[in-house]
């Protein structure tokens, strides 16, 4: 799917909602974005760091319940 967004006076841009639900997206989700070739490339982050962190911690502590 391709949508055509407009960057607004707060350099924001505003995703359709379709978009929002197709991916699942809420308030506080987490991006990368760069710059390939003259390209801007956005990507959802499923898990920001502090998630990541904190699910390695809780499969650590599961293991060593074990």
């Amino acid at each position: 799917m391709e949508y055509i967004l407009e960057l607004d006076e707060d350099r924001q841009l505003r995703l359709p909602q379709k978009a929002l639900e197709e991916l699942e997206l809420k308030s506080g989700s987490k991006f990368v974005a760069r710059v390939n070739a003259g390209k801007l490339i956005i990507e959802n982050l499923p898990f920001s760091a502090l998630e990541q962190g904190e699910a390695l911690n809780q499969t650590i502590e599961s293991l060593q319940k074990e």
